[in-house]
């Protein structure tokens, strides 16, 4: 099977699955699924799964019990390319409606957008997890919506990100410059 006809497949999946949200008015979390390595185009395949994930806003568990090329380690205990593929930043809590984000390996820019509530006691801190390997050199924010403050705690790389009104947030972080 071609990559072409797989990005179609993941398609179709994906709009039949946005259909199901919105009949069922429910958040979607995509149960365990995993892939080998040995078949050509793989990693490929699982980034555009991963890329559709984050689209259609749907959290995802991926399958790794065991080492060889269906897990994320080798027999002898060296990581598998996939790895590199599967820790990615994602929104873990998202304070808002409306939500939209994606990662963009080739650049590591992360980007961010949704609403804030409207009432002022609703706004709570948005937690983004941003592993350590996206940004070897470091990171940056930039904001691109209403004024917001934010920390980051090391130990467990969560980026509280608060709103200091209500309105469209929109961030994008990337590497320093």
């Amino acid at each position: 099977m071609k990559c072409k006809d797989n990005l179609a497949g993941i398609n179709f999946w994906a709009h039949q699955r946005e259909k199901e949200i919105r009949r069922y008015r429910t958040p979607m979390m995509t149960g365990e699924f995993g892939l080998t390595e040995e078949k050509p185009g793989a990693l490929k395949f699982l980034y555009e799964v991963l890329n559709m994930f984050d689209r259609i806003t749907s959290g995802w568990f991926y399958w790794a019990y065991d080492r060889g090329s269906w897990g994320l380690e080798d027999e002898n205990g060296r990581e598998l390319s996939k790895a590199g593929v599967l820790v990615r930043p994602y929104p873990r809590k998202i304070a808002g409606m409306n939500p939209s984000f994606s990662w963009q390996p080739e650049k590591h820019i992360f980007s961010l957008a949704f609403t804030s509530p409207e009432a002022k006691d609703q706004l709570l801190p948005t937690e983004v997890y941003l592993p350590v390997r996206a940004w070897p050199g470091g990171w940056e924010l930039k904001n691109h919506g209403i004024e917001i403050s934010y920390s980051f705690d090391p130990s467990g790389n969560i980026l509280s990100i608060n709103p200091q009104g209500t309105g469209k947030i929109s961030i994008s972080i990337q590497p320093v410059s």
